[in-house]
């Protein structure tokens, strides 16, 4: 990354595998849905929520490993690569810990939480048995999250690639197994879909182990060895990942707030927001990979002491990715019924599912351009306007659901517009903030 002119091609480099990354994770969720779907509208609800919590919860590993990926690529741009390794280990440190209480957390709490504002016994059962098993993946996907952060920050993130597509194949082998009753295997329903997505997040972890092994990262960036716990080194990645984190936390909370109210409208609305929300995150993909390109190199650009070089790196990226999404979200308004026909054949699921299909394709095209600007703050380590930001557009997400579901007369449809609430603000506010300047200096 030694030329600061970007080119399309470097973009790419570091984008395609996070992409390639994020499609197998979202052929995980994709997976679980679609069998799921063919068990009943009961579990294809639950599982969709069980996912939804579950994420949520994930959001702490996802905003730890992006302040370990800026404080990497800064580290990496000022040659400064022995202190990569302690950054490396103290995150880990720091991801385990949060991995065992997410678990506990899980294990005791989440079944009083759900009681109180699940309205279907039976979605409140088929959801608690999912996430019961589902735990279990926790510290594998921390250590694997974390190490993303890693590769993505020194620039070398193909094995991320290889590490998710190997768990979605698995995923996909041991559904067949284990949910569909393939070669005389017992039907597990719920819990089959939550242990078999265990077992691949597992072996996802160890891929990602043995490559840092194999081609001396391990001794390269002194990752692994036992050493002085060092507090500031926390501090710094806490003050670093704290406002991320919030923001993740906030925005998936705002989403199981429009989640609550549609379940309110019946178990056909809450399994139709499902396969919204599936293919939603699915067309989504590209932007995690632009997002993952713009962090690293503003970072990297701010680290070689270019400030000057971030908006035209930022202007590059968010124009390819409005271009790759504007493209690929057209399904969703020429031919919606063939895209959510992957989970379903119920006629009148797949009438319901359009008009929030629409909807949410308008807010994909916003989505390119502001989560890419969202990022290029983030690499900055302006993570604390990053998460007032988020407040402000939550909060008016919320109000707007609210509305919708208590003073106007409740529709799916209608519900589902908080998405041109948010995505809209957030084109606006962080390009704005971008432009002020006021993110020069900034040490991390």
């Amino acid at each position: 990354m030694s030329n600061l002119g970007f080119k399309r091609n470097q973009i790419w480099t570091l984008a395609w595998p996070v992409m390639a990354a994020g499609l197998s994770q979202s052929i995980l969720m994709v997976t679980d849905t679609a069998f799921l779907g063919h068990l009943g509208e009961v579990e294809l609800g639950a599982g969709g929520l069980a996912n939804l919590w579950y994420f949520m919860l994930l959001t702490v590993s996802m905003g730890l490993g992006t302040g370990l990926q800026v404080m990497t690529s800064r580290r990496i741009a000022g040659g400064k690569y022995k202190s990569i390794g302690r950054v490396v280990n103290h995150g880990l440190m720091l991801g385990g810990a949060f991995s065992v209480v997410t678990m506990l957390f899980l294990q005791f709490a989440m079944p009083h939480i759900l009681s109180l504002y699940l309205v279907s016994d039976e979605v409140l059962e088929a959801t608690l048995e999912y996430l019961s098993i589902r735990m279990w993946d926790m510290p594998f996907v921390y250590f694997t999250i974390m190490l993303r952060g890693f590769y993505t920050g020194v620039g070398q993130n193909r094995i991320v690639m290889w590490s998710t597509l190997l768990t979605a194949v698995l995923n996909i082998v041991l559904c067949l197994f284990l949910v569909a009753g393939l070669w005389g295997f017992p039907s597990l329903g719920m819990a089959g879909a939550a242990l078999s997505t265990v077992i691949a997040q597992a072996a996802g972890a160890f891929l990602v182990l043995g490559h840092l092994y194999h081609y001396g990262y391990v001794r390269k960036f002194h990752l692994f060895r036992r050493e002085k716990q060092r507090g500031y080194i926390y501090r710094l990645m806490l003050s670093l990942s704290g406002p991320t984190i919030m923001q993740y936390i906030l925005s998936m909370l705002g989403f199981l707030y429009l989640m609550y109210e549609i379940e309110k409208l019946g178990e056909r609305s809450l399994a139709v927001s499902e396969l919204v929300k599936t293919t939603y995150l699915t067309l989504m993909i590209p932007i995690w990979g632009f997002q993952a390109a713009a962090g690293t190199l503003v970072s990297y650009a701010i680290g070689a002491g270019h400030n000057m070089a971030v908006l035209p790196i930022l202007r590059r990226i968010s124009s390819m990715s409005f271009v790759c999404i504007a493209v690929i979200s057209l399904p969703l308004f020429l031919a919606p019924d063939y895209l959510f026909r992957l989970y379903t054949h119920n006629p009148d699921i797949l009438a319901m599912a359009r008009v929030p299909g629409y909807i949410v394709g308008v807010g994909l095209v916003l989505l390119s351009v502001g989560s890419v600007f969202m990022s290029g703050v983030i690499g900055t380590g302006a993570t604390r306007f990053a998460l007032y930001a988020e407040i402000i557009l939550i909060s008016a997400y919320c109000l707007y659901i609210a509305l919708a579901a208590h003073v106007w007369e409740p529709s799916l449809g209608r519900l589902w517009g908080c998405e041109f609430i948010y995505m809209g603000g957030m084109v606006t506010l962080f390009s704005l903030y971008l432009r002020s300047g006021r993110w020069k200096g900034r040490e991390v």
